[in-house]
């Protein structure tokens, strides 16, 4: 539904549009990290092993964050201001758009029903909010509207669920008033989270580079065609993030009883999201013209070969995510760091070559390039990660012995 209603959008706004509002997206999402801190796993992690201090640590979790959220916010600004002096209009996109970062400081309650293996109730939440703006989005687009209403629609949406979080938690557990926050808690979720911003500030990096690389190259006509393949690309990345995050409690207490046991759910993680995300970009390879025709419509048709490569980056997406996880629950925090600052590196570079070169296709190749890099090759490097890089690598040829 989301990939349905987000092409009608790209149709009516037209590639140029659609194109600035993608680069807004991009560059608000390249500070989002600072907005979350990275504490998603360790807060769950926290409130698995020290259920007595929940209060404490959701206090705390939601304090940081909502700080967080206001220092993203200023780096959008200032950004948008510096690379984008004269463009009105964008400056406004981003300071809407990046307000809602604030908002994020309610997922800490995501946190809590995902260590309860509750997960659905929140889906709930955004799900209806997501069911309701897409209806509005389709009248909207009926009426004529111009871009900048959709950027309020998005603003009241993300407030919307934020709200629709605190209503839930408040009828489901009704112990918010008991939250509180605590400066050595915070000074504890700082010292296991920092490495994790880093992270996420290089993951966010040489995920978002590309479209802002490509709008600052050749304008924002090719940010729209390479952004409407990324939709399709990357519409099914929720799917692992949700098995990662509702298999890995499971996991957490499968290490407390044994290692064999430990190392056997592992494998099975990545064998499936290996297994799945393959068949997904051998469907979209094959189909890509025909898909980018139905949903994009003519105008997009130069996005069909930017979709054959980038598809292929979801493996190693998949891949990274359950890793990540991984990393974490093995107090690894700073390799993470490692790996996904090797990958954003790789990534700038080749974007610097390959766009003057291939335009959108160059940029894919990039990405994919860097997925591969630090989500896969670079376990092989590290003696504390090698036996992620043997178990990545049996789950590849594993998808090979059902091949034959």
């Amino acid at each position: 539904m989301g990939l349905v209603v987000s092409a009608w959008v790209a149709r009516y706004l037209g590639p140029d549009n659609f194109g600035s509002l993608s680069y807004a997206i991009a560059l608000i999402g390249l500070f989002s990290t600072i907005s979350n801190l990275g504490l998603n796993s360790i807060v769950v992690r926290d409130l698995i092993e020290k259920p007595k201090i929940k209060n404490l640590t959701l206090g705390s979790a939601f304090f940081m964050q909502m700080l967080g959220g206001m220092l993203a916010v200023l780096c959008c600004i200032y950004a948008v201001m510096y690379i984008q002096p004269y463009n009105k209009l964008m400056q406004i996109m981003v300071i809407l758009l990046g307000t809602t970062l604030i908002f994020k400081s309610t997922d800490v309650i995501k946190y809590w029903f995902e260590s309860r293996l509750e997960s659905r109730y929140v889906v709930w939440v955004e799900n209806g909010v997501f069911i309701l703006s897409s209806a509005i989005k389709v009248l909207m687009i009926w009426k004529g509207v111009a871009l900048i209403g959709f950027i309020w629609l998005m603003f009241f949406e993300s407030l919307i669920v934020a709200i629709g979080f605190l209503s839930l938690y408040s009828i489901k557990v009704r112990e918010i008033h008991l939250w509180r926050v605590s400066l050595q808690k915070c000074k504890f979720l700082f010292k296991e989270c920092w490495p994790l911003i880093i992270s996420g500030l290089t993951i966010s990096l040489y995920m978002r580079i590309d479209q802002l690389m490509l709008g600052q190259m050749l304008g924002a006509s090719s940010v729209g065609l390479y952004s409407s393949a990324l939709r399709i690309s990357e519409v099914w990345y929720f799917v692992p993030m949700i098995i990662v995050s509702s298999a890995f409690p499971q996991i957490i207490k499968a290490r407390e009883k044994s290692q064999e046991l430990y190392k056997t759910q592992i494998q099975s993680l990545y064998n499936i999201l290996t297994l799945l995300s393959i068949i997904i970009a051998v469907l979209f390879t094959f189909f890509s013209d025909l898909v980018i025709e139905i949903l994009y419509g003519a105008a997009y048709a130069g996005s069909a070969s930017i979709l054959r490569i980038h598809v292929w980056t979801g493996i190693f997406v998949s891949l990274g995510v359950a890793s990540g996880s991984w990393y974490q629950l093995e107090g690894l925090n700073k390799v993470i760091f490692y790996r996904t600052l090797g990958g954003a590196l790789i990534n700038v570079v080749a974007n610097y070559f390959l766009i003057p070169i291939c335009g959108g296709k160059g940029a894919a190749l990039a990405t994919l390039g860097s997925q591969i890099f630090a989500a896969y090759l670079f376990d092989a490097s590290n003696i504390r990660t090698v036996e992620a890089f043997k178990m990545k690598t049996k789950a590849l040829l594993l998808f090979n012995s059902f091949a034959k």
